[in-house]
């Protein structure tokens, strides 16, 4: 929708491909951080979010690869787009069977020696340890830091490990919007702010519609439906 609107509006075709494709993307950090202040993270209906979001970032990267080449190509790479969708299932899928067998294992054992500053350095390890190797593999680091948290979460140690590493969490949360408002350029938003707030509306709509439509499609009940609407 975002993509036929721009076009309408004289915008280029490349443009309106990239300008359609950012505004499609909720931001999982942004979302995570709102659910946890307000405490809501492990109600039903944002757990429904979160696997929304582990699934938008999977396509954000499809996306990626797609845009690049069509960008520098002239023509979509479908070699690559597979490739994506293949590395993504094999690794989802081993962290969910043999993972969930090994690590938290692992992570249980560390912290039976009760060395707090061990146990915080083997869940930091494991989280960059994967965000690193999704990263290798052409995928998005949230999903990999997003599976280390699943694994953590699966070990006996795991509220323990959340409350000795929330400070840091806290911290890089706190550089994440320092980067993302770093890119932004104040003195060019007079010029598109009656645009950028009316694609802004249309995007919120479109997305708050079909995220509804899509859990009642689902049968995921009426409440839980509009609350994981709003969320997303």
């Amino acid at each position: 929708v975002v993509f036929y609107i721009s076009e309408l509006i004289g915008l280029k075709f490349m443009d309106s491909l990239f300008l359609g494709a950012a505004m499609s993307i909720t931001s999982t950090a942004v979302i995570i951080k709102i659910l946890e202040d307000s405490k809501k993270i492990k109600k039903e209906s944002s757990i429904l979010v979160l696997g929304v979001l582990i699934v938008e970032d999977v396509i954000a990267v499809i996306l990626i690869a797609t845009l690049e080449s069509v960008a520098f190509v002239g023509s979509v790479s479908l070699e690559s787009i597979i490739t994506v969708v293949i590395v993504a299932t094999v690794l989802i899928a081993g962290t969910l069977t043999l993972g969930t067998r090994v690590i938290p294992k692992l992570i249980d054992r560390v912290a039976a020696t009760e060395h707090r500053e061990i146990l915080l350095l083997s869940v930091l390890g494991l989280c960059f340890g994967y965000a690193l190797l999704t990263d290798v593999v052409g995928l998005s680091v949230a999903i990999g830091a997003f599976l280390a948290g699943v694994l953590v979460a699966e070990s006996k140690s795991a509220e323990v490990s959340k409350i000795l590493s929330s400070p840091i969490k806290d911290m890089f949360v706190a550089i994440f919007f320092v980067s993302v408002g770093a890119l932004m350029n104040i003195s060019e938003i007079e010029n598109y702010v009656v645009l950028a707030f009316g694609i802004i509306a249309l995007s919120i709509g479109v997305k708050f519609g079909g995220s509804l439509i899509g859990a009642y499609l689902f049968k995921q009940g009426k409440a839980k439906s509009i609350r994981s609407a709003f969320a997303l």
